[in-house]
């Protein structure tokens, strides 16, 4: 009987690499159905592992964990709160591997520093295939169209049904894997010139994809490490390098006309007024900043007319309040002969917002308990990968309901969780 478990446990081990492999893969290439497989197995594979007193245990000491248990338990109410039982629950199944993903990696020890590499390697040769794959297939289209909108923002990655700025915020994560020499394989670090060409491809692809948080925090980055690296104790040519780099790649954004300048060119054309109508024509236009501060407006007076502010509206409300706001104000509603559906499916941009509108305070205060334990979690790891995926995620908050999509939930859970557990290992290390 032991024997027989040894070895089921021993059989987990073995296939939990390539469940993990498959599980970027489906990241990557927007597949979200192998994605939930991908996460069934794995918990699956927790339960059949056994120690599950063992495991418990750790998860009720850690704080991390108990604060993803809490922000999600605090969304789970909105099954009570929706019009119907199946419509809560779509609204909660969602975040369900903001439950799942936790309690794996919080109570188990298989994640090590070799792991951890082999994983990071197979994204970001993921993330060169899927980049290589949508320039083949926009660069055919080109042949035909002559179309230059096809290499830039969600264009470039509509092939693999990708968004733009999550693509991105993959991509920024492998570049600072890259960057730090002791994590990457030991066959990288004896070839510079591979690894500092995959780094300076994936700018170029940064810049092509026009996410402007994520090129502003990558040349805000850039800067950091021209700055640490100018210490005696590093070799000058690395700041000199990235600072050459840096100055190449902004000329190039900012000196010539290209959709990458346009889409900051719009950022400063504001005008504040417009916040202020009472109703708006649906041929009103709305830059990035103008729409999220209008946003802020909505989500108060939404959360003021339903008497909401303590509790929300309901996680499976939150989306059908908003597009009776926009319809209200008058917003673009869309052509439905075109598909095209103008704002009502913009959420509110901002994930404290969102959080605010779905859960209220109680929702806020849940969510800010997160954001806390792992700030303080990554405080004291003190791994620079670690530190760039929390820092980016964070600012992401800012600018998107990251949580509201599946692979935003993955962002903040298997990421920063890879590198922060198991605990003990950075502590013999």
């Amino acid at each position: 009987m032991r024997y027989g478990i040894e070895k089921i446990k021993k059989f987990i081990n073995v296939s939990r690499i390539y469940i993990l492999y498959a599980f970027l893969t489906s990241i990557i290439f927007s597949l979200l159905v192998p994605n939930s497989i991908c996460i069934i197995a794995l918990f699956a594979g927790w339960l059949f592992e056994g120690d599950l007193k063992e495991k418990w245990n750790r998860l009720k000491k850690d704080f991390l964990f108990i604060a993803y248990a809490i922000y999600f338990f605090v969304q789970a109410r909105g099954i009570f709160t929706a019009t119907d039982f199946y419509t809560g629950w779509c609204a909660v199944e969602g975040k369900l591997g903001l439950l799942i993903i936790p309690v794996i990696f919080c109570s188990s020890t298989f994640v090590n520093q070799e792991m951890r590499k082999k994983l990071m390697m197979a994204l970001g040769i993921l993330l060169t295939l899927a980049t290589l794959y949508c320039l083949s297939v926009n660069t055919v289209e080109y042949m035909h169209t002559r179309n230059t909108e096809l290499f830039f923002y969600h264009r470039l990655v509509s092939a693999i049904d990708q968004h733009a700025i999550y693509f991105s915020v993959y991509i920024f994560i492998f570049i600072v894997f890259l960057l730090r020499e002791k994590n990457i394989p030991l066959w990288l670090q004896q070839r510079a010139v591979i690894r500092i060409s995959w780094i300076l491809f994936f700018i170029g692809i940064i810049i092509l994809l026009s996410s402007k948080m994520v090129l502003v925090f990558l040349i805000a980055y850039s800067v950091y490490i021209i700055i640490y690296h100018s210490s005696p104790k590093y070799k000058k040519w690395r700041p000199v390098f990235l600072g050459t780099v840096i100055v190449i790649f902004s000329s190039i954004l900012f000196l010539f006309n290209n959709p990458v300048k346009r889409r900051f060119d719009d950022l400063l054309q504001n005008n504040v007024s417009l916040m202020q109508k009472q109703q708006y024509s649906r041929a009103d236009y709305f830059n990035g900043i103008e729409f999220r501060l209008l946003l802020w407006r909505f989500t108060y007076e939404i959360l003021r007319d339903n008497h909401a502010f303590v509790a929300g509206v309901g996680p499976a409300n939150t989306q059908s309040m908003l597009q009776q706001k926009y319809l209200s104000m008058n917003l673009y509603a869309g052509d439905k002969n075109r598909g095209d559906q103008g704002y009502m499916n913009y959420n509110c941009h901002n994930q404290f917002l969102q959080v605010s509108l779905q859960s209220g305070v109680i929702g806020l205060l849940a969510f800010l308990f997160w954001c806390y334990m792992i700030i303080v979690k990554t405080i004291r790891k003190k791994n620079v990968v670690l530190s760039g995926i929390v820092l980016i995620t964070f600012i992401f908050f800012f600018t998107e309901s990251v949580l509201e999509r599946q692979y935003g939930m993955i962002l903040c859970s298997f990421f920063p969780l890879l590198f922060l557990y198991p605990e003990k290992e950075e502590k013999n290390s």
